[in-house]
């Protein structure tokens, strides 16, 4: 890491690829040998550094697509805006897809990604799935990189195509595109960029018992645990992308405080 200032002026931090409480039916029968809804897959660092510069992050026009079958596409638009000055440290596309079945059976999407019309292939897949008894449907994070198709202000499209037989379906929740940039002119600042996928689920019956076989105690995924020199920082950023979650009971935990009430769709 190269920085000729000591003093950073922003820390950025990013955490991308949550899928948070899925409602599914009741559970029924024991307890399962292994069960997705419990923290078990925690986030790792895609990428830590400090730099003159900044970045951005955009979901474009993405929206929920809904049950997508053979041969459907899902099409994102994205206007970017940088900097005359910035150049283009890296820029990753994430496609946050869910609920993928054949019938009635979970398995993993066919399907094709293109990037200002490049056919791309993922450069890293995060999934994560139910485990047991019925709606066993995969939801997953699968990551493109762009960075050769970025190189300042513009416009761009992603488009997803399914590829699967017919009676197969996925849904996407969106594609989000994050651009990292250096710039002489721009602010001082470290970063840190978190990736995963993990399903969540602690709900409760009315009588207080788990629904799922999880509590909460058990549904807490550690999500990053950065160390900062408070000394240098003037202001500090945490972006949280959730792929889907909207209880007033989802909490993010930052150091001794809890806040509530961020996921909503």
């Amino acid at each position: 890491m190269n920085n000729t200032n000591n003093t950073h002026k922003a820390i950025i931090l990013l955490i991308t690829g949550m899928v948070l409480c899925m409602l599914l039916l009741p559970a029924t029968g024991n307890e399962p040998d292994v069960n997705g809804y419990k923290a078990d897959k925690p986030l790792s660092v895609q990428s830590h550094d400090i730099i003159k510069g900044g970045l951005t992050y955009s979901l474009g026009d993405s929206y929920y697509s809904g049950k997508l079958y053979s041969g459907d596409t899902y099409t994102v638009l994205y206007s970017v805006s940088l900097p005359d000055s910035a150049n283009v440290k890296f820029a990753r596309l994430y496609s946050y897809w869910t609920w993928s079945a054949q019938g009635t059976t979970g398995i993993f999407p066919d399907m094709k990604l293109s990037f200002n019309g490049n056919e791309l292939t993922p450069e890293i897949k995060y999934e994560d799935r139910k485990g047991w008894d019925i709606y066993d449907y995969p939801s997953g994070n699968w990551i493109y990189d762009v960075t050769d198709f970025i190189n300042g202000s513009g416009s761009h499209s992603a488009i997803i195509e399914h590829t699967g037989s017919e009676n197969a379906f996925f849904c996407i929740s969106g594609l989000g595109l994050l651009i990292v940039y250096t710039d002489a002119k721009g602010e001082d600042i470290e970063y840190w960029i978190n990736e995963g996928c993990d399903i969540l689920s602690s709900q409760m019956n009315d009588d207080g018992t788990p629904l799922y076989y999880t509590t909460p105690d058990e549904t807490i995924t550690k999500m990053m645990s950065p160390t900062i020199s408070t000394e240098t920082v003037q202001h500090a950023t945490l972006w949280t992308i959730v792929q889907g979650g909207n209880w007033e009971e989802n909490v993010l935990k930052v150091n001794d405080v809890n806040i509530t009430g961020i996921c909503d769709g």
